[in-house]
This record gives C-alpha cells, structure tokens and sequence, in this order.
C-alpha cells in the first residue's frame, strides 16, 4: 500500500530530528582540529580556540541543507597558514566562519562543492587568491577582507557555478582583480557561463582591476563601491571563447565608481557582452566612463547615471566612436543621465556619501533590482526617491 503523504512528512520530520539530536559539538585547538575534521558529521559544529593552525585542512564530508557543518572562530585569533590551500572545502552544505588565512601556496580558502558559505574571514598575502571556488552553485562568500593575493584575485568564483551570492566583501591591493567571476568555457563539466548571480555591498580598491565578469549572465551588480584604481573598474565579456559565452543581461545599478589612479573607463562592454543595464551609477572618470565595442551595443541600457570628471568629447567609446551625453541621447541613450561634481562627503578620505548638495540626492530611478539597502545598510529609498550612487542621503 502506498504510504500517506502525511506519513511521509512525519517520517522526514523523525529523521531530521534524530540527525539533531546526534550532532556533535567539538571545541578545537591547532593541536586536535585535524582529527576533529575527520569524524565530522552533518550537523556537527566546531568552534575554533584561538591560536596558530597548520594550513592544509581537508573538509570532505557534507552537512545537509537542515543539518550543516558549521566551523567558526570563538574570537579573532584562529590563524591558519601555509598549505596548498589553508582551508580547503569539497562538502556540499559546510559553513565557515571567522577565521584567518594566510601564506598559502595557493588559497587561503578553497570551496570546491555546492551550498557553502564563507563568512567573516580575512584571507591576506596567499600565493594566488584569497578566497577560490570552482564549481560551487549557490555559494555564498560575505563579510570577508581578502587582500595581497600575490598572483591573481581577492575572490575567484570559476567553473560555470550559478546563483552566487557576494556580499559585504573588502578587497583589496590584490595582484590582478578584488573580485573575479570566470565561466571558464573551456573546462568540461559546465555550460561555460555563470548565471543568476548577486555582487552587493562590496568595497574594491587599489587592486589590479576591480570587478571582472568574464562569462556572467543574468546577474545583478549593485551597491558597491569601487575607488583607487589602477585600471578598469567593471568589466564584461566572453575570455575569448566565443560571443555565445560572453556576459549578457545583467544588471550594474546604485554603484559608485571613482577612477582616481589611472585613465581607464569605468565600465568596459565587450565581445558581445549585450543586453546589459547600467543604471543609478556614479562614474568619476578623467577620460570615457563607458567603453561598448560594436559587438556589445545591442539592447544595451544606459539611464540615470550621474557622470564627472571625464573630458567631452570622451566621455563614451560607443561602438568605435567618441561620444558625449548629448550624442547618447540623440540616438536613443541616456535618458535620464546627467553631469556634475557628485559632491562626496569627504573623497579625501574615502568617504563617498553624497553630501546635502550632491545632485545624486533623488536622481535616481527607482528599480526594484536595486534592494531594500544601500551600502552602509540604511534603507535604499526616501519618499519614494532613490539616490544615484552607492550610497543613499539619510538625510540630517
């Protein structure tokens, strides 16, 4: 006979249970965390002393969505180093929180499954990348501080993985890139390009670039701040495997982007990199603020950015041409964009909160893809208005 949904839910639910209630919870030191990490279980929770970890560590048993494994720091001094990777992750549903990684040959942390989370932790001066993922749908990477990746990114998230969520992050003063998505069309296993993604919140600065999304669709890019640049701040295109991989479709609205060290455009669309929006954001540029190349035009969006610094006629390279606002709007472009000083609170001092007199202050339009906050977590809109930029007015 077949069994009753009921009977069916209420199994689940005895099984859920009993999983609970055989959790472990384990208090580990760098003396008994390799062993600790050998017998964990779904459900189990580590809680790391302070004190000096060998890297190295090996995590391959999963948790479950209702019973994962969390390991976190009890305080601030959990210090991994060395190893190829100092913490290295291939279980599905494993969180890790607060620790800190460094010197490692190649990550201070590596995620190479689904479900995980990396949070609140600082990965410096590590041999390649600060924190890495391949194939890793549905991670989530917050909070976390990753600087000096000696030979390429902050954070890398790789391998065709969707529905990434990367918020809150501080990168910084990293070789090549503070954030990279790559969809690595040539590596087998995927569909080349990475979808349904979310990049929030995050501060970049003073890396090679700042934000590159190389095979990246359907994703949203909002409420980051991207200042001391050495190159270009956001860039979208295909890593030359073909325009059916290129970046399409997304979603650049409320970022503030100030290109302060270098003479690169702030916005780079190329090898078919079409359909995007790019909405509610601040640009500070001293030459173009948007480069398209002919390939990336198509269904393009630009509306109600708020542009400064950059000399006109230059302040778009729009399919191989120069080009100013008003030429934009001439063919159909820029409807609502405007010019002016932005008028920061104190850009000498990397505070870029619009001033009460900041023509940001209400621009905007307002989109539900922009979120419920802005970057300092105070609410995204007032009175129904919403600001240009990273930042929304709070007013007095």
């Amino acid at each position: 006979m077949t069994r009753s949904v009921s009977a069916i839910v209420a199994a689940v639910i005895v099984a859920l249970a009993a999983e609970a209630l055989m959790a472990e919870n384990y208090e580990a030191t760098p003396a008994t965390l390799a062993e600790i990490v050998g017998k964990l279980k779904a459900g189990d929770t580590v809680i790391l002393a302070d004190g000096e970890y060998q890297g190295g560590i090996q995590l391959k048993t999963p948790g479950t969505k209702e019973a994962p494994i969390r390991i976190r720091a009890a305080g601030d001094k959990a210090v991994f180093r060395g190893g190829r990777d100092c913490f290295n992750i291939e279980a599905d549903y494993v969180e890790l929180e607060g620790i800190k990684a460094f010197g490692a040959e190649r990550a201070g942390v590596r995620v190479h499954a689904k479900y995980d989370t990396v949070r609140k932790c600082v990965c410096g001066d590590n041999g390649t990348w600060g924190i890495f993922s391949g194939f890793a749908d549905y991670i989530t990477v917050e909070d976390n501080e990753c600087y000096g990746s000696k030979k390429e990114h902050g954070i890398y998230l790789s391998n065709s993985a969707d529905y990434a969520t990367v918020k809150r992050n501080h990168c910084h003063h990293n070789k090549v890139c503070g954030i990279q998505f790559n969809g690595d069309p040539n590596i087998p296993g995927g569909d080349g390009i990475m979808s349904y993604n979310l990049v929030e919140g995050n501060i970049l600065h003073h890396n090679g670039n700042s934000l590159n999304l190389t095979c990246v669709s359907d994703s949203v890019v909002r409420s980051n701040l991207f200042y001391g640049q050495n190159t270009k701040a956001i860039a979208l295109w295909d890593t030359m495997a073909g325009y059916q991989y290129s970046s399409k479709r997304n979603i650049l609205i409320n970022n503030t982007v100030i290109m302060d060290l270098c003479t690169r455009e702030c916005i780079q669309m190329r090898n078919g990199a079409t359909h995007n929006v790019v909405r509610n954001n601040i640009l500070v540029a001293p030459f173009q603020a948007i480069v398209a190349d002919p390939s990336s035009v198509e269904g393009t969006v630009i509306d109600h950015n708020l542009y400064f610094g950059s000399r006109e006629p230059e302040r778009f390279l729009w399919a191989g041409e120069y080009r100013t606002v008003k030429d934009m709007q001439a063919k159909g472009f820029c409807q609502g964009d405007a010019s002016g000083d932005p008028k920061f609170v104190n850009q000498a001092e990397a505070d870029f909160r619009p001033a009460a007199d900041s023509p940001a202050i209400g621009a905007g339009v307002m989109d539900d893809k922009a979120g419920d906050v802005d970057l300092a977590g105070k609410p995204r809109s007032a009175d129904g208005k919403i600001d240009i930029g990273a930042y929304q007015h709070q007013g007095k």
